[in-house]
């Protein structure tokens, strides 16, 4: 069995554990269901365009950092092997991974925290387990940017599908969508998509903040 194939069923398992521990801690316990509370299918929607602008954004101004501090081949050489394109790379990318992290860092760790901490630190401090838990400081601080706006989204829904929705979405556009972009457009065009990319993700965090600030009033 090729070392791939361990990696995806140590993750199935992993997804297996945690799921589990969510269901029954933080909801069969608190007497909630599993149903999709809110969440319409222009909701989805939504989740999978956030996703994928901010992959696109978030890569380039990474791309931008690492070309200005010389890190572009240490950190190309990291993540050169989540990159290859076989079945069992792509369930790992784009399925089982995001699921496994979801569960644990927003499902298990930010319900725990939500119980002892305000919204606001309960976030930061799961974003900041999820930076660290990716064991590279330029990915780090990109995960908790991130880990702080999917910690966002599940709060407005009260539910971890939309962080689980937009979490494969960007993965999904890093393995796939970047590499046609990458192929097919110069310079200029991944600018311009960029900036658009860009005003994309922070005219919908506004929309989830003001949303947070409506659903607390």
């Amino acid at each position: 069995m090729s070392n791939m194939a361990m990696v995806c069923i140590r993750f199935l398992c992993l997804i297996a554990f945690f799921s589990l521990i969510y269901i029954y801690v933080f909801i069969i316990k608190e007497g909630k269901t599993l149903k999709l509370p809110g969440i319409r299918v222009k909701d989805i929607f939504i989740f999978i365009i956030l996703g994928f602008v901010i992959q696109i954004s978030g890569s380039r101004i990474l791309t931008l950092v690492l070309e200005s501090t010389g890190e572009s081949e240490n950190y190309n050489n990291v993540i050169s092997g989540m990159m290859s394109m076989t079945p069992l790379m792509i369930l790992y990318v784009c399925l089982l991974g995001p699921l496994m992290e979801e569960f644990l860092f927003r499902g298990v760790i930010f319900s725990y925290l939500k119980k002892i901490f305000p919204f606001f630190f309960a976030d930061i401090l799961q974003a900041v387990s999820f930076g660290i838990y990716h064991k590279n400081i330029y990915q780090g601080i990109y995960a908790f940017i991130l880990g702080s706006l999917l910690g966002l989204a599940d709060q407005l829904y009260d539910s971890i599908v939309p962080s689980v929705i937009i979490h494969i979405s960007i993965n999904f556009a890093g393995l796939f969508i970047l590499r046609l972009l990458e192929e097919n457009l110069g310079y200029m065009e991944n600018t311009i998509l960029f900036c658009i990319c860009l005003v994309i993700v922070a005219v919908l965090t506004v929309r989830f903040i003001i949303r947070a600030f409506r659903e607390r009033s």
